[in-house]
């Protein structure tokens, strides 16, 4: 296999020397492309007794969960107990409080969280390092999209839960409260309902 060349002051396009030297090869003779994105992956759980879409996100070091979610759950969170959480974009923004101990259950596993509450996050639920610590989970990936393995240590046990695509958030905040949306009353979609913008 021909090695590329070394970097010079004024390289030449990386594709064009791609196609000049490995120009006969074809996607499986050791190289491989990848898709432009892939869509996020979650999973369901059962909150008391309601289920809640969460994103898996082993780049988060919390578990985090909206604030119109936890009103919908009906659950208390400790207001003075506030971290500063950083996005993406580098922005800063005030968690509102803990929510302690929430029983998160997942098949036949559950998990009691120290869960974030934030305002009105793009998700229902964010799974981060801490489920992941608890669970002893990984994520296998595949082409047909990916499953969670959990262990069970005290049950010698190993768990599979599957992921689904992400869905949009189930509960919305609105002008005067919390609603949740119903995804069988709503025939399936997956859209919040919104309240209409003021007059």
């Amino acid at each position: 296999m021909k090695s590329l060349p070394f970097a010079l002051k004024d390289p030449p396009d990386p594709v064009a020397v791609f196609f000049q030297e490995f120009g006969d090869a074809r996607e499986g003779d050791d190289f491989y492309i990848a898709k432009e994105s892939s869509s996020i992956r979650g999973l369901n759980a059962l909150i008391g007794e309601r289920a809640v879409h969460c994103v898996a996100d082993s780049g988060c070091s919390i578990a985090a969960m909206s604030d119109a979610t936890s009103n919908a759950l009906g659950l208390s969170f400790d207001p003075k107990r506030r971290i500063p959480l950083q996005s993406a974009n580098g922005k800063t923004d005030w968690t509102l409080g803990v929510a302690k101990d929430v029983p998160f259950r997942f098949g036949d596993i559950i998990s009691f969280l120290q869960v974030h509450i934030v305002d009105s996050p793009a998700y229902d639920v964010l799974l981060g390092r801490p489920f992941e610590i608890l669970t002893q989970a990984h994520i296998q990936n595949f082409l047909s999209g990916s499953a969670l393995y959990a262990d069970r240590p005290q049950y010698r046990q190993v768990v599979t839960i599957p992921t689904i695509p992400r869905e949009l958030p189930r509960f919305a905040r609105r002008m005067e409260g919390t609603e949740e949306i119903n995804k069988r009353e709503m025939g399936g979609g997956l859209y919040p309902r919104l309240a209409p913008p003021p007059q």
